[in-house]
C-alpha cells in the first residue's frame, strides 16, 4: 500500500478508484489471486507511513476486495524496456527506480532467460574453462587438451 499511494502520488494521470494492488500466493496445489483497491483512508495512512514500520497504524479498513475476472484469454498487449530486460531478480545491483528507459510492444522473455541472469553464464563460462594440472592425489584432473572424452569417469 505504501508503494501504491507513492505511484499514484507521483502519477497525477493515475485514478486511484482505478488502480489496484494484486496479490498472488502459492500454495501446495493452488495459486490464490486477490486485487485490492487503496480507499482514501488507506491512502493518507500509507503517504505517511514508513517502509521499516509499515505494521504501525495499519487497520484492514484500508483496502477494499474488487472483482476479478481470470479468463483464458488475453486481451490485451505487453509492454517491455526496449533493451528487453524487464527481470532484475538475478541482477539487484543493476536495478535503479530513477532509471529512464523507452519501451515497446512484445512479449517478454522468460523469467530465467539468459539476458536476466548474464552473471550466471560468465561464471558458468569460468568455470568450465580449460585448466591444467593434477587434483590432490596428484592424478589429471580432467580434460586438460582442451577435448571431449569419451567417459568422464575414467
Amino acid at each position: 500500500m505504501i508503494q501504491h499511494s507513492k505511484l499514484l502520488t507521483e502519477n497525477k494521470a493515475w485514478q486511484a478508484d482505478a488502480t489496484i494492488v494484486g496479490t498472488c500466493s502459492f500454495t501446495p496445489g493452488s495459486v490464490s489471486v486477490t486485487a485490492y483497491k487503496i480507499t482514501s483512508q488507506g491512502f493518507q495512512w500509507a503517504k505517511n507511513a514508513k517502509l521499516d514500520k509499515a505494521e504501525q497504524g495499519y487497520r484492514p479498513e484500508f483496502a477494499e476486495k474488487v472483482q476479478l475476472l481470470l479468463t483464458e484469454t488475453y486481451l490485451g498487449f505487453f509492454m517491455v524496456p526496449e533493451d528487453g530486460v524487464w527481470n532484475y531478480h538475478f541482477m539487484g545491483h543493476k536495478h535503479d527506480v530513477k532509471r529512464q528507459y523507452k519501451l515497446k510492444l512484445e512479449n517478454p522473455r522468460e523469467f530465467y532467460d539468459e539476458l536476466h541472469r548474464t552473471q550466471h553464464f560468465m561464471q558458468f563460462a569460468e568455470g568450465s574453462s580449460v585448466s591444467t594440472g593434477s587434483d590432490r592425489t596428484g592424478t589429471n584432473s580432467g580434460v586438460s587438451d582442451g577435448h571431449d572424452r569419451e567417459d568422464l569417469f575414467e
